[in-house]
């Protein structure tokens, strides 16, 4: 229980500050192209899902994207070895 209770403590924390970030960032998505699937990050950064470009600033590198299919209820990765 006490573990649960730590990881309940980091998590909550985290996922009200992704929540504000999201929410302040919301104008970077409401201007973007909406047929690019993208996500904003902390810092304000937007990225294509699809390719991983960096869409905004401050990022300056894009970042890997892999090609991912929905199977049922399973989401299958492919993975580069």
């Amino acid at each position: 229980m006490t573990n649960s209770k730590q990881i309940a403590g980091l998590i909550g924390p985290t996922l009200i500050g992704l929540s504000i970030s999201e929410a302040m960032n919301l104008h970077l998505l409401a201007t973007s192209n909406a047929n690019l699937p993208s996500v904003v990050y902390l810092n304000g950064t937007l990225f294509n899902l699809k390719t991983g470009a960096v869409l905004t600033p401050p990022a300056q590198r894009n970042v890997k994207s892999f090609p991912v299919r929905i199977v049922g209820t399973d989401v299958e990765v492919a993975i580069e070895e």
